[in-house]
């Protein structure tokens, strides 16, 4: 939902929500535009946690960077701040740990996509995270237990793998040694 039809700025936006009326919800700023993002279902939520958990075990003992809640604020360029479901960040891109948001994009952004989410949502927030500098995108669709894995190509496009439940999922440029058996992420949905 569209809150207001005015271009703003990261830190406009930051500065509009910051009001107690906005407190509790959960906003995005795409393209200049403030857009409230629906709760998520309980589906979503538990896919959400178990996929946190899964990186941290890797993340945290290594020492790697920072594993990121749908709180975490990103922000992308000067009109776009998004929050991913998960995001990891290398310690040596993150910033540190002051203010509300990370100065650039994630590594890696995992979105847990909705039913009332578009296709054409999720491939323009893919290609706004990857043009701006993530490595992978990852959209992950509990209705179908499936991901749609997403990289920017040479050519400046798009390069769109998809996975099903039985598949892995890895990102050694990212992650290296990391590994993410889709059957054990789709399990907490019973």
């Amino acid at each position: 939902m569209v809150l207001r039809e005015k271009l703003y700025t990261v830190a406009e936006f930051l500065a509009y929500i910051d009001q107690p009326e906005f407190e509790g919800r959960r906003l995005e700023l795409h393209e200049g535009v403030i857009v409230e993002m629906p709760p998520s279902s309980k589906k979503n939520v538990r896919l959400e946690g178990w996929i946190i958990t899964l990186l941290n075990n890797f993340v945290v003992p290594k020492d790697l960077g920072v594993v990121t809640t749908p709180d975490g604020g990103f922000k992308i360029d000067e009109r776009n701040y998004l929050q991913p479901d998960v995001g990891f960040i290398s310690h040596e891109r993150s910033g540190g740990m002051e203010g509300v948001e990370f100065p650039v994009v994630p590594d890696l952004a995992i979105e847990v996509i909705s039913p009332s989410e578009s296709a054409y949502s999720v491939v323009s927030k893919a290609r706004t995270y990857l043009v701006n500098g993530s490595k992978v995108v990852w959209a992950f669709y509990p209705e179908e237990r499936a991901v749609d894995e997403f990289r920017l190509a040479d050519d400046g496009g798009l390069r769109v793998n998809s996975f099903s439940v039985d598949d892995m999922l890895t990102a050694e440029d990212v992650l290296p040694g990391f590994s993410l058996s889709l059957r054990e992420v789709f399990k907490v949905l019973g």
